[in-house]
C-alpha cells in the first residue's frame, strides 16, 4: 500500500496511491538499467546515510532478506530476481570490505 499523508489531503488517497505507485515503479525499472558502478554507489551513498553502522545494516539486510520489500509488486520474476541478485552481491561485498566503504574514484561527489 502506498500512503503520503500530505498528498492524500491534497490530491486524494486514490489519486495520491497511484502517483506513488507509479514513480516507485518508474525509480525501480531506472534502478535496475544502471551500471553496477553506478548501484554500488547509491548503495553504499544509502547505507553511510544511516545512523547505524553500514556493514552491520548489510548484515541484517542479507539475513532478513529486506532488499525483496523494495521490489514493486507489478515487477516481473526476472525484474525481481536482477534486482534481488544486484542487492545481494553489493551487500555481501559491502560487508566484508571495508575500502569499499570509500566511494569510488571517479565519483562526482567528495567523500
Amino acid at each position: 500500500a502506498y500512503r503520503h499523508h500530505g498528498l492524500a489531503a491534497a490530491f486524494g488517497r486514490e489519486e495520491s496511491a497511484r502517483a506513488l505507485k507509479q514513480s516507485h515503479e518508474r525509480a525501480f525499472m531506472d534502478w535496475l538499467g544502471l551500471p553496477i558502478k553506478v548501484k554500488a554507489d547509491d548503495v553504499r551513498d544509502y547505507l553511510k546515510s544511516l545512523e547505524e553502522a553500514g556493514a552491520e545494516v548489510a548484515t541484517h539486510w542479507l539475513r532478513s532478506g529486506q532488499p525483496r520489500n523494495l521490489v514493486p509488486d507489478s515487477s516481473s520474476a526476472s525484474q525481481r530476481e536482477h534486482f534481488e541478485r544486484d542487492m545481494e552481491t553489493l551487500l555481501d561485498v559491502f560487508r566484508n570490505d571495508p575500502e569499499l566503504w570509500r566511494r569510488s574514484p571517479g565519483s562526482s561527489q567528495s567523500p
